[in-house]
């Protein structure tokens, strides 16, 4: 079995926190508004997810790439 490989992102929003691991099939191609709009719904994070979808200010931070391209270069 394969694992999918995942990026982990921390996203910041006023004086929230919050870190997801996320598919990297999704952010290789995802705007940091997408990602950020991802991290927060699956959170349930909603009246911020509506903040952020209305222009709020975040951060969004990549923390540790995936391991596993170096596993598909062989």
């Amino acid at each position: 079995m394969v694992r999918k490989s995942k990026n982990r992102y921390r996203l910041t929003v006023g004086g929230l926190k919050v870190e997801l691991s996320l598919w990297t099939g999704f952010t290789d191609t995802a705007s940091d508004l997408e990602i950020a709009k991802a991290i927060l719904h699956h959170m349930r994070f909603y009246s911020v997810y509506e903040s952020v979808s209305n222009g709020a200010d975040f951060d969004l931070k990549m923390i540790r790439a995936s391991k596993s391209k170096a596993f598909n270069q062989s």
